[in-house]
Formats: structure tokens, sequence, C-alpha cells
């Protein structure tokens, strides 16, 4: 699944709320009678903004023609309850359903798409590590959210006396927490902690320089200090992107989150940014 695929609206569950519970309002309009046109302008105009934000966030190209049409054709409506203009409820829905039609036809063709969003440094390598929530599960000790993991994250990183610890599932969930010391951990139990593991979690120890930002590549805040006060720039960013093209990311068994490192370099970025300026 593309990142793309992973924001679009339009095959989620946000489809519902946003297309289809408006298209029912508009349903009802036909037999509310004296109301229809407002009830038409509402739904009219609720569907074409999400289409157009949803446009904007994915490229979706049925949204991209759907989200200008809806939302004129809702204002339309909402003339026509004004009496400002005469306008048939026939026309409006051939103008809808045909408009609906016509800009699928693409989609059909195998084009979903419009075009790529520019994407931020994480979403870069979301292709290959997709980042994924743990569920509604929060952490035992401070409650924050988890992140999954899988299960060949901990075989890789657990110290090898604590691997017969490790319970018999497929998934676990992260500690995002810097200040809390569980790693690991399922709903209702702590699996793991800091000195469990036979590598230090960059994410914390925010105050330790020495410890890896990118696991596969060995980046540390303090290495990248170094390229900055050398040369005045860091290549960090590029070097992680070429490796990840080629194929020689490991996050999975590597990195303690089991996935792409990219935002967490981002982070020790910003925090360089105001002494040490990068240069083009």
């Amino acid at each position: 699944m593309s990142c793309q695929e992973r924001v679009d609206w339009a095959d989620g569950p946000q489809r519902w709320f946003l297309w289809n519970l408006p298209l029912g309002l508009a349903i009802l309009g036909w037999v509310v009678g004296s109301w229809r046109w407002l009830v038409w302008s509402v739904a009219l105009l609720w569907m074409g903004g999400a289409c157009l934000l949803n446009a904007k966030r994915c490229g979706r190209v049925h949204c991209v023609f759907t989200g200008p049409l809806y939302v004129l054709l809702g204002l339309a409506a909402l003339v026509r309850v004004a009496g400002w203009v005469g306008l048939s409820p026939g026309w409006l829905w051939f103008l809808a359903v045909g408009g609906t039609i016509v800009s699928h036809i693409p989609e059909w063709q195998g084009r979903r798409y419009s075009k790529k969003p520019q994407r931020t440094e994480t979403e870069f390598c979301c292709e290959f590590h997709p980042p994924q929530k743990c569920g509604p599960t929060k952490c035992p000790q401070c409650q924050e959210l988890g992140k999954t993991v899988k299960r060949i994250t901990l075989g890789s990183l657990v110290k090898p006396e604590r691997r017969p610890q490790i319970p018999l599932q497929d998934e676990f969930c992260f500690c995002r927490n810097p200040q809390c010391d569980v790693v690991y951990f399922r709903p209702g139990e702590i699996v793991f902690r800091k000195n469990d593991l036979s590598v230090k979690v960059g994410i914390k120890e925010p105050d330790n320089p020495t410890v890896p930002v990118c696991y596969c590549f060995g980046w540390t805040p303090q290495k990248i200090r170094v390229e900055i006060e050398s040369t005045g720039k860091t290549t960090v960013i590029d070097q992680i992107k070429t490796q990840v093209k080629i194929g020689n990311c490991y996050c999975e068994v590597t990195n303690p989150q089991g996935a792409c490192c990219l935002g967490n370099v981002s982070q020790v970025l910003k925090k360089f940014d105001s002494s040490f300026p990068r240069k083009s």
C-alpha cells in the first residue's frame, strides 16, 4: 500500500461520514418537500468540501473533479433556496450524477491519483516501513499510545538471556515516551524495559549524543554535529534516502522502534538548525 492509499479518505472508514452520510441526506431531500433545496445544498457542500480536502491530501482523481463540481452545485441549490434563479431538481442531479460518473473514468482505466504529493522526510520511506499505531493500547506505565512492532524486532534486539521470555505472538507495542523506561508492552503487561535490550533506545536517550538516531547506517547526533562543524552542512538525509532506494535498510531488525528512522533524524537536525544553519 502506497503513502497515497494510506491517506485516501475515499477508501477508508471516513467515507461513511464524509460522503455516505450526506448522500443519505440528499436522498432524504426528495421526501422533505419544501426543504429539499436547503437539504441538497448542505449535502452537496458537505461532499464537495470533503472531496477538495481529499484531493489535496492524496490527489485522488475523481475528487479533483467532484470537489469543485459539488461545491458549485451546492451553491446553486443555495441560490435556488433564496429564489434568485430557477433550477429544476432533474438538472441538478443530472449534473451531479453525470459529473461523478465522468470523474471516475480515469480511475477505471487505472489512474487513481493525479500526481505524487510532496512527501516529508518521514513519509519518504513509509513505502518500505509503514507506520502503524498499536490499536488503542496504551503503555501500562505512562499511558501513552503505543506503536506496533513485529516480533522479529524484539528477537533481534532483546538481550540473548531475555529472549526466552518473549511471549508467543506476532506483534507488540513500542512505548515512545522518552521519560518512560518501558520499551515493549502488550495490553495490560510490560514485556521489556530499556535494560532488557542489547542496544540503547535513541528516543529514550535524548541527551546522549552517542546513541544512534539511524541504526542501519550508524548516524548519531554526535556524528551529524561533526559533519556540520566540518562542512557547514549535513548529508545524512540524502545518504539514508539513497540506501533506502537500493534496499539497504533493515529498520525492523536494527531500530528498536522497528520502523523508519528519518523522523528521528529530522528532529535532531531541527535542534541543530538554530546553532548550525545548514548551507545549501
